[in-house]
């Protein structure tokens, strides 16, 4: 696989590598928490025509780059899971390539790690996923070794937790509570959300959705009003978590219903390796969806075949412009990558993600020059022409304020 194909598919990859393959008739675990029935539900508009313009040009009104220190080992990561942004920093998570938390000042300067692998107290085997908690320290789960690590803000173990259960793949810390998205079905884990104390101990249980076959967790979002959203594959609801209440609370129009309730039905009996042919060769079917709650507008990832997007939806999903990121321009040929963003977060009103620099090795000339002179001109920390753009040694944030 060349470089163009792990770029462009490596969303892809890590949900294939995460998920299972569990074929049969399943028995649902009886939840405490259940998802209510809603008299009304939000519907986006549908709309698949991809704009004219490039997200830059058509959504933004600001941009901002912050090349990330490269000169010390400590400061390198591979790419960014999760980001954690306050007034003076940010706080990066790479949990898939370098399996570090990294803190960096607003110009990108490296400032500290955040614990580091090993087997003592405050170290972890395998970095899992992390969260913020409402004192600002900073929750970590470690997934070999079932631990729950809490750090200080000034990156100083404070206390960890060792639980005897299975890891929650994302989770949002609730007041004293975590909520956890569990991947499911199976014997250990017969729920798919959870909520936990610090100690482990689990305190409700929930199982919004059931299927067949073994899917990773579904993604929770916690906008910048304190809302939690949650959303699982091959499904086109948006569903909204207020304490205990699970409420579906918008339909996306990104998935075609009916064809993908036809394609899970059609696929239930297929191994593993045929029944992930099946779903990322298939044009009519979308594969991935990440969503990003922005103060008044939505933005969403998705892979529908061979091309990828990224919509921008107002808040009330009646206007929604589609911006293509990478496509195939003809069956058995190179895929065209026209956006080397990868979009992690909103903070401080701005879109935030970063632009890997081997991305740019897939522009076209046109799109490669213009990215460089934008880059340049919006930079808090260019480097000094174009060569070291292109060749620089560690990832460039992106900060997108939208119209």
């Amino acid at each position: 696989m060349n470089k163009f194909h792990l770029y462009l598919f490596i969303p892809i990859f890590i949900t294939g590598c995460t998920n299972g393959n569990n074929t049969g008739s399943i028995t649902p675990a009886q939840p405490s928490v259940v998802p209510d029935k809603p008299d009304s539900i939000q519907v986006w508009t549908p709309n698949d025509k991809p704009s004219e313009h490039d997200l830059i040009d058509g959504a933004t009104e600001e941009c901002k780059y912050v090349f990330l220190q490269s000169d010390t080992p400590k400061s390198i990561i591979g790419c960014i899971n999760q980001i954690f942004v306050d007034d003076s920093t940010f706080t990066i998570t790479d949990k898939s390539v370098t399996e570090k938390i990294v803190r960096f000042n607003k110009f990108g300067d490296y400032i500290q790690s955040i614990g580091s692998k090993g087997k003592a107290r405050g170290e972890y085997i395998g970095l899992g996923c992390t969260a913020k908690t409402g004192d600002g320290n900073l929750a970590v789960i470690d997934i070999m070794s079932n631990k729950f690590i809490i750090y200080s803000p000034d990156g100083k173990p404070v206390d960890e937790f060792r639980m005897n259960k299975q890891m929650p793949h994302e989770m949002i810390m609730t007041d004293s509570l975590v909520l956890g998205s569990f991947p499911g079905y199976h014997k250990s884990s017969k729920y798919r959300l959870k909520w936990f104390n610090l100690e482990g101990k689990d305190v409700h249980t929930a199982f919004p959705f059931t299927s067949t076959r073994k899917y990773v967790a579904g993604h929770l979002l916690k906008d910048s009003d304190g809302d939690i959203h949650y959303n699982f594959s091959l499904n086109d609801t948006i569903f909204r978590i207020d304490n205990l209440r699970i409420i579906p609370e918008i339909v996306m129009n990104i998935h075609d219903q009916e064809l993908t309730d036809r394609f899970i039905k059609d696929t239930e009996t297929l191994d593993e390796k045929k029944y992930y042919a099946r779903l990322y060769q298939d044009e009519n079917i979308v594969n991935l969806v990440d969503l990003i709650k922005c103060d008044n507008k939505w933005v969403v990832y998705y892979q529908k075949g061979s091309n990828s997007y990224v919509s921008v939806i107002s808040d009330n999903g009646k206007s929604r412009v589609n911006y293509q990121r990478a496509r195939a321009l003809q069956k058995g040929q190179k895929r065209e990558l026209l956006m080397p963003e990868y979009f992690i977060d909103y903070a401080g009103g701005y879109l935030i993600g970063y632009i890997d620099p081997e991305g740019f090795d897939y522009l076209d000339n046109s799109r490669k020059s213009k990215y460089l002179k934008r880059i340049r001109q919006n930079s808090v920390n260019t480097p000094a022409n174009d060569e070291d753009i292109l060749n620089y040694g560690n990832l460039i944030l992106c900060l997108y304020k939208l119209k």
